[in-house]
């Protein structure tokens, strides 16, 4: 891959705590626009990372613990 492919790339971030019922949703319509999603399970103790669609598209970090948004969007 050459540079200038690498600067058409588009890569999205998305923090999120708790979002079952959201969150399927949401990966899916980012996914018809993004090259990459990262995905930061900031702490959810419900089942959000369940909903998740399967895709190679999605990175997924977790933290251990609800730490905010900007430590989501830090890591």
């Amino acid at each position: 891959m050459n540079t200038s492919e690498n600067l058409n790339k588009i890569t999205a971030v998305i923090p999120f705590y708790n979002e079952e019922h959201h969150i399927g949703e949401v990966v899916e319509k980012v996914l018809k626009y993004a090259d990459k999603l990262i995905l930061v399970n900031d702490g959810s103790n419900d089942k959000s990372e369940q909903n998740i669609p399967s895709d190679e598209k999605i990175i997924l970090l977790k933290h251990s613990k609800n730490l905010g948004k900007g430590a989501a969007l830090k890591t």
